[in-house]
């Protein structure tokens, strides 16, 4: 009898440290809807040039050419860059990037198609013969700041 009352105690305390542990991340969430996004970008060849960044807030955007939802560029400095998104709604995105080394804001590739400057997506997802899936690229912002890290290849 005195094993299951501490069991249901160890129980009961483990569910309210859990619960705590909700509250304090909820807490985080600022009431104006939006925050910050910082997006460290890493593994550029080299320092040439810019590196491009596309935010898209929808399938429809991230898988168009066009202009994307809110689109950003950083030097490179020691093979990496930092873009930062300020007052972002909190939502939905996708991220793709690419090294534009010669600054002539497009994506270079080889006769094949083949990208011959480094690029990246969120959540360093990894295409088949083209960009990654909105699907594995997509991610929730829903802080008031956050820090975001995507490997360029």
């Amino acid at each position: 009898m005195n094993i299951l009352i501490i069991c249901l105690l160890s129980f009961a305390t483990v569910t309210y440290a859990q619960d705590s542990t909700a509250a304090d991340t909820t807490t985080r969430i600022n009431e104006t809807g939006q925050g910050s996004l910082v997006v460290v970008l890493t593994g550029m060849p080299n320092n040439d040039g810019l590196v491009m960044v596309a935010l898209s807030n929808s399938q429809e955007d991230y898988e168009q050419d066009g202009k994307p939802y809110i689109g950003l560029s950083a030097p490179v400095t020691n093979n990496r860059a930092q873009v930062m998104f300020e007052s972002l709604a909190y939502g939905i995105y996708a991220i793709k990037v690419f090294h534009d080394e010669d600054e002539d804001e497009e994506l270079d590739t080889n006769i094949l198609g083949i990208p011959s400057e480094a690029y990246g997506f969120s959540n360093n997802a990894a295409g088949t013969f083209g960009p990654a899936a909105w699907e594995d690229a997509k991610f929730t912002f829903a802080a008031e700041s956050d820090t975001l890290f995507i490997g360029v290849d």
